[in-house]
């Protein structure tokens, strides 16, 4: 079967910035590249000019896998409304300019594949309407969870109207646990909700042949309360 090519559209992802900012979405990519050829955009805002002070873009190739993160500058402005308003605008035209400069290299992509809706699904979008390019999406965002710190309820209207015509345009959905699939399709009404899970390299981790006898547990995550390390101490102890 001939490679296809697939858009990555992410709104999370490793950089400089936030090296571990959806890492486990650069590892679904490089699982998937064995297969097709994916191209990954990412766009960061550099709110305090550490990397740039106006654009920078970083581009690596290895195997299927080609990956161009752009990393932006906006100062910051004391009324949040207009800094987001403005962040927002230079967001979408380096996110378009990057995709119409892929597809004037590379042709037209077979698919796109959204990584968390919010916000890189508003390109999805635009580039179905433009180019009838269909797109896909994976929601790895704990938000539609009825038990997190912060909801999709909590977004402003704009966003949370934008996610209900992302999902509408979208030819397949997919989320990262029947949890977060169950929550979303309770709070739009939807039909079908794939489970992909977080993917694992098994040259890494793999079944043990033998458990010894003194068996050592490693939790790695960044601790917040919706992982409820408290409970996965407490559970240890028990074991």
């Amino acid at each position: 079967m001939p490679r296809k090519k697939i858009l990555w559209l992410c709104s999370w992802y490793p950089s400089n910035l936030m090296p571990f900012n959806g890492d486990f979405i650069k590892r679904h990519a490089e699982a998937v590249s064995l297969y097709d050829d994916i191209r990954v955009i990412h766009i960061v805002r550099d709110p305090k000019g550490i990397i740039t002070k106006d654009v920078l873009t970083e581009d690596s190739k290895k195997d299927g896998l080609a990956e161009k993160i752009i990393y932006y500058y906006t100062p910051s402005f004391r009324i949040s409304l207009f800094d987001k308003y403005w962040s927002e605008l230079k967001f979408r035209k380096l996110y378009k300019q990057a995709v119409a400069d892929y597809i004037r290299k590379s042709g037209m992509p077979d698919l796109a594949h959204v990584h968390v809706g919010i916000k890189a699904g508003a390109i999805a979008l635009w580039l179905k309407k433009k180019k009838a390019v269909p797109y896909v999406i994976s929601e790895h965002w704990s938000g539609f969870l009825p038990e997190a710190d912060e909801k999709i309820s909590d977004q402003p209207f704009y966003l949370r109207s934008l996610w209900k015509k992302v999902i509408a345009g979208a030819r397949a959905l997919s989320a990262v646990s029947a949890h977060l699939a169950n929550a979303i399709q309770k709070q739009y009404g939807l039909k079908k909700i794939s489970v992909i899970p977080n993917v694992v390299n098994t040259a890494v981790f793999y079944p043990a042949a033998t458990l010894p006898n003194d068996i050592r547990f490693i939790h790695i995550s960044g601790l917040e309360e919706l992982k409820n390390p408290k409970a996965i101490i407490e559970a240890f102890a028990i074991v």
